[in-house]
């Protein structure tokens, strides 16, 4: 095994000092080969990244691989209506259609929380300012995704709960 790893590793520094590739090049292009494609199309696992093998992965292509932060930087498509935003079309371990667009945090933001408190006239407030928020953003972009955290106390944790269930259903 580690005489095949070797080679592997060796061939892949031959085709970048070859080509004048990057390793993620290299890489993808290992990736896509029907060989590989093969005997990774089986292995899905929320413990490790199907790309890289090495980080916890954050997100979920259709067909169950995934993917984590570092690999959609490096291997999505950048989309360009929308900062920190990739566009996996395909999946590179199995091929098939991938169509997931992932938001990444943007790397100055900090924790991002939302808190909806308050019963009577605070929770009037509270549940008319998440309806304004939510149309300023239109229907392409829920309020969930925008928040690592949002927790309600009272009226502000009904809405809460009431809007998830909304957006999440099909």
């Amino acid at each position: 095994m580690l005489g095949r790893i070797r080679k592997e590793f060796l061939d892949s520094w031959s085709v970048m000092r070859e080509t004048d590739s990057y390793a993620a090049q290299v890489h993808k292009s290992t990736l896509e080969s029907r060989v590989v494609r093969s005997c990774r199309q089986a292995v899905q696992s929320n413990l490790f990244c199907s790309i890289c093998s090495v980080r916890r992965p954050e997100h979920v292509l259709k067909c169950r691989h995934t993917v984590c932060d570092f690999c959609t930087r490096i291997f999505g498509n950048l989309d360009t209506s929308e900062e920190y935003s990739y566009l996996f079309q395909t999946c590179l371990c199995c091929g098939r259609p991938a169509d997931l667009l992932i938001r990444l945090k943007p790397p100055t933001a900090g924790l991002r929380i939302m808190t909806l408190d308050g019963g009577g006239v605070a929770g009037i407030i509270s549940m008319r300012f998440v309806d304004l928020l939510q149309k300023s953003l239109g229907s392409n972009c829920r309020i969930q995704d925008l928040f690592d955290l949002i927790v309600g106390t009272s009226v502000g944790k009904l809405d809460l709960e009431e809007r998830m269930t909304k957006l999440t259903r099909p």
